[in-house]
């Protein structure tokens, strides 16, 4: 049997059904049936649908629907000529038909009439003939329909780490810009312009022009690989988040520039000619509508505790407890300053030694919504650092459990990490201890940093090591008669 040969005969999926009787005086009679084929070119698969016209005329067209479940929407149309009473359409190729029950509407417009068929047609009709077939067993369909929603619930986790880091360094940088246009009325100095200018080049070109064209890569490879989808109207909201995020960030971008006093390109001022709040509003809209009709609980966008600044008032003595991103750290001498303002949004919290530059520890928060388990967030962290950090090489690396009450089963997962990093076009070796902490939900870690440079990192290494052992993270259910919050 050829490759173009009907696979229909074999699996027991064609269905056939009897001619549909007109109430018009049976002017025409539509039938049809269904099948899937291979197709011989792509090495894909097809819908191939054969039918039968009585009474029509020659070259009478034949408009066929084809939709997957019950809703009907997201459906595909394809038009088949009547030559000597018969007709076929072909929906495909696609890598994949999915299993599940397919809807076929078939009818007669006139208006896709050519004019002398129409002529012949006179007053003839037909009604719709509606038929359904099914591709596989109901198992095989609940199961690939579960693969498809892990696959979009995914791809929508990613399009939330696009959205949190988005709106995370867009408002950061906003404020910092604006703060700096208050301070200098008569002209920002040139090197806290650039500073702003540089942090927020480094965010669009390392974060946003990565995640995002690569959640609109998946998408676009997805519909390229089914001839249909589960969830027609999902795919539609995730190209409208994509959408909105783009011109979100045009805006943002126009607000920090204006308030730098640097020029804004006439692109990027008509993605960014939209106000910032319709985003914040509509944005969380869209992703709870998508959640529903997945079937999932929603994630709340529009809570985001990122970008709300660690408060003074969680510094009791040596102690820091954030009560916005739940962590807590306790200094490792009178020596260390706390900062609660550093200059990456992503960090929340820095400690400074006072008279050495260069020695800092640091907090810093990362999300990976798309982690499937506390091992997978640990390795995506780990892969983060390596390709983040400039000219980064490992010195050691370990995997551990932290004794934590509250975390499940209480030992918390981790790793402690020493590597060196240095800058472009210096000299400075620095060399870095970090101890990263799992989140409850496996997606955040929690990183304290210790920077020092190299050859003096020895130096400060029993102040590491106190910052290291006092740092925890505040997630999880408190133990009995802790304090949670303030």
């Amino acid at each position: 049997m050829s490759r173009g040969t009907r696979l229909g005969c074999c699996l027991g999926i064609a269905l056939a059904l009897a001619p549909l009787s007109l109430a018009l005086g049976e002017d025409i009679v539509l039938s049809a049936q269904a099948e899937l084929v291979a197709d011989e070119d792509d090495e894909g698969e097809a819908v191939l649908v054969r039918g039968r016209a009585q009474g029509a005329p020659e070259g009478l067209v034949v408009s066929v629907f084809l939709s997957l479940g019950r809703s009907g929407r997201g459906r595909q149309v394809r038009y088949g000529q009547v030559h000597e009473g018969g007709f076929e359409v072909r929906f495909g190729p696609a890598s994949k038909v999915l299993a599940g029950r397919y809807g076929l509407l078939l009818e007669v417009d006139p208006d896709v009439q050519a004019r002398a068929v129409a002529e012949e047609l006179g007053e003839r009709s037909a009604s719709p003939l509606r038929l359904a077939w099914s591709n596989g067993d109901r198992a095989a369909a609940r199961a690939e329909k579960r693969r498809v929603q892990h696959k979009l619930a995914d791809l929508l986790e990613g399009l939330q780490l696009a959205h949190n880091n988005l709106i995370m360094w867009g408002e950061a940088m906003l404020g910092e810009s604006a703060a700096l246009r208050r301070a200098h009325p008569e002209g920002i100095p040139e090197p806290a312009r650039a500073r702003v200018q540089r942090s927020w080049s480094q965010f669009t070109r390392d974060i946003f022009e990565v995640i995002v064209p690569t959640i609109r890569h998946d998408l676009r490879e997805y519909r390229e690989y089914v001839l249909l989808s589960y969830y027609p109207e999902v795919i539609e909201i995730f190209s409208q988040i994509l959408a909105s995020l783009a011109r979100c960030h045009g805006s943002f971008q126009v607000g920090i520039y204006q308030n730098l006093g640097l020029p804004v390109d006439s692109d990027t001022r008509a993605r960014g000619a939209f106000p910032l709040r319709e985003f914040k509003r509509s944005l969380p809209t869209l992703a709870r509508r998508a959640y529903r009709l997945l079937g999932l609980k929603p994630r709340d966008w529009s809570r985001l505790d990122v970008a709300n600044p660690e408060l003074p008032r969680d510094l009791e003595g040596d102690v820091f407890r954030s009560s916005v991103t739940n962590f807590e750290l306790r200094r490792p001498g009178p020596e260390w300053l706390f900062d609660l303002a550093p200059a990456q949004p992503q960090m929340r919290l820095r400690l400074t030694r006072r008279g050495q530059r260069g020695v800092v520890l640091g907090v810093v928060l990362r999300d990976f919504p798309m982690a499937a388990s506390h091992e997978d967030l640990l390795r995506l962290d780990e892969a983060w650092v390596r390709n983040n950090y400039t000219n980064f090489q490992l010195v050691k690396a370990e995997r551990l459990r932290v004794a934590d009450e509250r975390f499940p089963g209480g030992q918390r997962p981790g790793s402690d990490t020493v590597f060196t990093v240095r800058n472009d076009g210096s000299e400075q070796v620095y060399r870095v201890r970090r101890r990263s902490l799992c989140s409850v939900d496996h997606r955040r870690t929690y990183n304290l940093l210790c920077f020092a440079p190299e050859g003096d990192h020895e130096r400060w290494s029993e102040d590491f090591a106190r910052a290291v052992e006092s740092f925890r993270v505040l997630d999880g259910d408190a133990p009995a008669g802790e304090e949670v919050g303030r």
